[in-house]
């Protein structure tokens, strides 16, 4: 301690550390550290920092192997006992010299690194802008490669693979991709075998053959694939936004890998956080795909509801089919009531020129079912009178059998089952009883249909919420804050919940901490009452986290893991578990319904999905954070450039030499008489002053 008092007074900052988190944390603050620690070997220390190291022996001699053994070590220098401090100064300014010279010229290097990684960073904030103004998957595909050039310079060539879900089978998409590798690669795709490089990829997430020694690790099939197309070196990263991956990204270098150290680890960093933005895109393409089906069949319901002509053909199809079969009908029909009254809907043993008379007699017997509320049973209809009524039409038919479907939980007549045959007595009483019992089933098949429309209305908008927040993180200028809080209050509407809020550990994983909660009004109360929970504590949110498993609890009373939220009863609670890129737990997402059962299967899908999308978010904020910082580092390092390395050079030789006339002074005192001290005043005041000059900072 003595010794780095002494040291400052001589115009360093000199700090005394006794194990290595603390040089860690005072080495870009500190000029000299006084290593304080018996035992420590100082070439270790001495290569992470590629620093100069002075030596001060506890003896007065040193023998020569033992000075040996030091410069083996890395010392620099050494002193003796006693330790004369005028020297160790001189030492320290010659080492700082010697320091100096040897920085100054790697200077416009560093320059140079950082304006690339910041250029770098650059292209992929615009490469990520890109992605978010596409939705058709092949535009994303063909965006995904084509900003592989900017993030990655020193690329030759770039593809993509994709699972397509018409094939069910990953592909080499032919249209998105350029450079070396595109169009020459044939991975084994159906299934990617584990051996194999897309296999690999999909199974660790990146797979990186830059050197000779991980090129001679892949088989020979791969090496001679690669050898064919000119490919000497390969970064492959897997393209997965939720638990099954989307494709593969494959970036191509014919010869050796140019990057090493900081440089390449800087440089895949960028590519990761690209393959998770292309990745969220694809899905957003898949969504956007999706979406548009489901838009689609919901216009196709809307059409049968009203046309009778369209989606629900399928249902009806297996319904009359049997009842012909059951009664040996040559002609069938299913007429459906709508808003319009009636219409046909479906028809089976009719030809194009019989359509409109069967369809004049269709109506004819749902308006008598209709108005009578009574099945049309005719064995031969020119022969019996009661029947005569419909045989206005133009129909051959002598036998007919039409039977209503009624709803059972309104008992409206919703629509009729109309079979004809040409021949008289071709339907008996056994056919009737069957027929009525078809339609019972009929019945049930139009509230399957009317619960499919019901469904998917609800699917497509769960998948707009979707949609929604990976369009909201692609907007990168969005604050992380409002990215997440918007996510979480679209969780919670979706799903009918009352409440919800995302958590995250604490950095020593002991508590959830709450960063949002929906609806926002309750924070300041959260905050009062809650403000964290510890992890080993009870509750479903802290069992879901402990377990790194998403927890359904569709009854709250059945489950001994529930506490009774402040918010009133709960009957369902939903959570699901936030992770990072090894799978490993980082928080939670969790909403509460007041019914039971009001959570379901569907919402732990649709919330998994969010999930993710909020990791997402914070790799966002991650990366604009490091963006921020890389550009304040070069400003300080060109601002220094500007200033010149040699002008804070002589602000410490200035400062060192009075901290050597202020340690004279004091020596003066004790041999000089009282009259002398005014003078020693005034030259230590002299000195002070020398001290306080302004200082060129880093």
């Amino acid at each position: 301690e003595t010794l780095s008092q002494w040291i400052n007074e001589l115009g360093h900052s000199a700090v005394v550390c006794h194990d290595l988190p603390d040089v860690l944390r005072v080495s870009t603050s500190a000029d000299v550290i006084i290593w304080a620690y018996e035992g420590q070997e100082l070439e270790p220390l001495r290569a992470r920092f590629d620093t100069a190291a002075i030596f001060l022996a506890v003896s007065a001699a040193l023998t020569p192997r033992v000075v040996g053994e030091m410069m083996a070590q890395g010392v620099t220098d050494y002193l003796l006992r006693p330790y004369h401090l005028p020297e160790l100064q001189r030492r320290l300014t010659y080492l700082q010299h010697e320091l100096i010279s040897k920085q100054q010229p790697r200077l416009p290097m560093d320059i140079q690194r950082l304006q690339t990684a910041i250029d770098a960073n650059a292209h992929l904030g615009k490469a990520n802008e890109a992605l978010a103004r596409v939705h058709e998957l092949a535009e994303v595909l063909r965006a995904i490669v084509d900003h592989v050039r900017e993030i990655s310079p020193t690329a030759d060539g770039a593809y993509v693979c994709f699972y397509n879900f018409a094939t069910n089978r990953f592909e080499a998409d032919k249209a998105a991709g350029w450079g070396v590798g595109h169009g020459q690669i044939h991975w084994p795709l159906t299934p990617p075998r584990p051996e194999g490089m897309l296999g690999r990829v999909l199974e660790e997430g990146m797979v990186t053959v830059l050197t000779a020694a991980e090129r001679a690790q892949v088989s020979s099939a791969v090496r001679q694939q690669l050898d064919e197309a000119g490919i000497y070196a390969f970064i492959g990263l897997r393209l997965r936004a939720g638990p099954e991956p989307l494709g593969a990204l494959f970036i191509n270098y014919q010869g050796t890998y140019q990057l090493s150290g900081i440089d390449q680890e800087e440089e895949i960093g960028r590519l990761k956080l690209y393959a998770d933005q292309a990745a969220f895109a694809m899905e957003r393409a898949y969504l956007f795909e999706r979406n548009h089906q489901e838009r689609q069949l919901l216009q196709d319901v809307a059409k049968a509801t009203r046309t009778g002509k369209g989606f629900e053909e399928s249902a009806w199809e297996p319904v009359l089919e049997e009842a012909m079969e059951i009664a040996g009908a040559e002609r069938g029909s299913i007429i459906l009531r709508n808003e319009l009254g009636y219409t046909q809907h479906i028809e089976r043993g009719f030809s194009a020129d019989y359509t409109a008379t069967n369809s004049d007699l269709n109506h004819r017997i749902f308006d008598h079912i209709q108005r009578d509320n009574e099945i049309v049973f005719v064995q031969d209809l020119p022969r019996q009178l009661e029947w005569q009524h419909l045989e206005g039409t133009r129909s051959n038919a002598r036998s007919i059998l039409a039977v209503p479907i009624i709803d059972n939980q309104d008992g409206q007549l919703v629509g009729v089952i109309s079979l004809k045959s040409s021949q008289p007595q071709a339907f008996d009483e056994a056919d009737r009883e069957l027929i009525i019992s078809l339609a019972q089933r009929a019945e049930i098949a139009i509230n399957a249909v009317y619960a499919v429309r019901q469904s998917l209305d609800e699917e497509s908008q769960r998948l707009k919420v979707v949609y929604a927040a990976a369009k909201l993180i692609n907007q990168v200028r969005q604050n992380s804050q409002t990215v997440l809080q918007t996510i979480l209050d679209e969780a919670r509407r979706i799903t009918h919940s009352y409440f919800g809020t995302l958590q995250l550990l604490s950095e020593d994983k002991q508590f959830l901490e709450f960063i949002a909660v929906s609806p926002r009004e309750h924070w300041s109360e959260l905050m009062e009452t809650i403000q964290h929970m510890p992890l080993d504590g009870a509750g479903i949110t802290t069992w879901a986290a402990r377990d790194n498993e998403a927890k359904l609890v569709t009854d709250t009373s059945q489950e001994p893991h529930f506490v009774e939220s402040p918010g009133g009863p709960t009957g369902s609670e939903l959570v699901v578990v936030l992770r990072d890129e090894h799978g490993e737990p980082l928080g939670v997402l969790n909403v509460e319904h007041r019914r039971p059962h009001g959570l379901t299967e569907e919402d732990r899908q649709l919330l998994l999905a969010l999930a993710d999308l909020v990791m997402i978010a914070f790799r966002h904020a991650t990366y604009r954070q490091e963006l921020s910082r890389a550009k304040s580092e070069l400003a300080n390092v060109e601002a220094l450039a500007w200033r010149g390395l040699f002008g804070s050079n002589w602000w410490h030789s200035a400062a060192q030499e009075s901290g050597v006339i202020k340690w004279t002074v004091r020596r003066l005192r004790r041999k000089v008489s009282a009259e002398a001290q005014p003078l020693l005043d005034q030259i230590n005041e002299a000195a002070r002053k020398i001290e306080a000059m302004p200082k060129f900072s880093w």
